[in-house]
């Protein structure tokens, strides 16, 4: 007496999977089993990056120049000045020194309530146009 066992066979099936490559829509043949049936429900996932485009933002990025306004709070006049999204605290800090040159000393920026460094780039500001950076000068002494 010979039993044989009989083993499930696997169905094969194809499946168009979209592949991301450069914004451009391609499909994908891909053979898979059937799943079985205590795997039926479970959803698997993955995204595959073969080539990473450039933001059109960071491509823009040392070409864009923004309009600011720079508010003296001591006397309330206002200078405007243009900037590059790549200028710093720093030079804006210069620039604005040129317009009004009776200003020296420890003078300092706020933008949205805070304090940057002199190297915190306006892309890293994330500055948009129109924005309004507050002067104020430290009190050094007792």
């Amino acid at each position: 007496m010979s039993a044989t066992a009989s083993v499930p066979r696997l169905q094969c099936y194809h499946r168009q999977i979209p592949a991301v490559k450069a914004y451009k829509p391609q499909t994908k043949t891909v053979l898979q089993h059937s799943p079985r049936e205590d795997l039926k429900y479970v959803v698997h996932s993955f995204l595959r990056v073969e080539e990473r485009p450039e933001s059109p933002q960071t491509i823009n990025e040392e070409l864009q120049i923004i309009p600011v306004t720079v508010f003296d709070g001591s006397s309330g006049k206002k200078v405007s000045l243009n900037i590059s999204s790549t200028d710093t605290i720093g030079k804006l800090k210069e620039a604005f020194q040129k317009e009004m040159p009776h200003l020296k000393g420890s003078l300092d920026l706020a933008f949205n309530g805070k304090q940057y460094d002199s190297e915190t780039t306006m892309c890293d500001l994330n500055v948009k146009s129109g924005a309004t950076f507050v002067t104020f000068q430290r009190c050094i002494g007792g």
